[in-house]
């Protein structure tokens, strides 16, 4: 069961033979586009995509290039070393 309001992504990585499903969640990455730019819409013309498009990044539908994540970064002056918690934070499962 989701929390409302939580998106998260499915990455299906391939080791080898074995397929795992890797969930993330943007909730810190939504809170700093708040924080220095007011809105995913303004996040997306700023980097010059379509709300659409920045919207099914943050759903899972198509997934942050490498690109995507060091402009994202820049702009949201994100340092480095914090990549991880704003892009690959792993969804816990609730038992």
């Amino acid at each position: 069961m989701l929390t409302q309001g939580v998106k998260l992504v499915i990455l299906k990585v391939c080791s080898g033979r074995e397929v795992i499903d890797m969930a993330f969640e943007y909730r810190k990455l939504k809170g700093r586009i708040v924080e220095k730019v007011g809105s995913q819409n303004a996040l997306a013309a700023i980097l010059g995509i379509s709300e659409v498009a920045f919207c099914r990044k943050m759903t899972g539908d198509t997934r942050f290039s490498t690109d995507d994540i060091v402009a994202i970064a820049k702009i949201l002056d994100i340092p480095k070393e914090e990549l991880g918690e704003y892009f690959f934070t792993p969804r816990v499962k609730e038992v």
